[in-house]
């Protein structure tokens, strides 16, 4: 997640493709932020929801840092440094660095047109005070919003 932008222009670059077609509205970033959001699936669904971020208790925080925890997710961390060096020598060796932030530049920028034409709440499927609002998605929670987005891309 937390290089996942990077990692949408580099496809975007290796495949050849506009930017546009990588692009992704900030509906799950947002709920991380308080806003609510639609439940898309089960029980609940077409309700908005608050999320809550429960504080961790001192017993979890204990057992994440325990060398038991660090020994069962070794192979996860050796694969996440495995793939953010991938990423760092496809950006240096095959992309070039001023072309990809050339790029990144380029899709924060689409980003913010399309937040500026859709509003912060893109995505989310509900307004500020919580009250459900029809937003189309290619499958259940997957590309909320996109009718907006492709609008706002149409325009440029």
């Amino acid at each position: 997640i937390e290089r996942m932008v990077e990692s949408l222009v580099v496809l975007a670059l290796l495949l050849g493709i506009p930017l546009s077609n990588v692009l992704v509205p900030s509906s799950k970033a947002a709920n991380h932020h308080g806003n609510f959001y639609q439940v898309r699936v089960g029980r609940r669904k077409g309700q908005c929801v608050k999320p809550r971020k429960e504080p961790m208790s001192p017993n979890v925080q204990l057992y994440l840092n325990s060398k038991t925890w660090l020994a069962m997710n070794y192979a996860d961390e050796i694969l996440y440094r495995a793939a953010n060096a991938s990423l760092d020598r496809t950006i240096d060796d095959v992309i070039g660095r001023d072309r990809f932030r050339t790029a990144l530049k380029e899709y924060r920028r689409l980003k913010i047109l399309v937040q500026n034409h859709c509003g912060p709440l893109h995505g989310t499927g509900c307004t500020k005070d919580g009250t459900p609002i029809p937003e189309p998605c290619y499958d259940r929670d997957f590309g909320c919003g996109y009718q907006c987005l492709d609008e706002a891309l149409n325009r440029v």
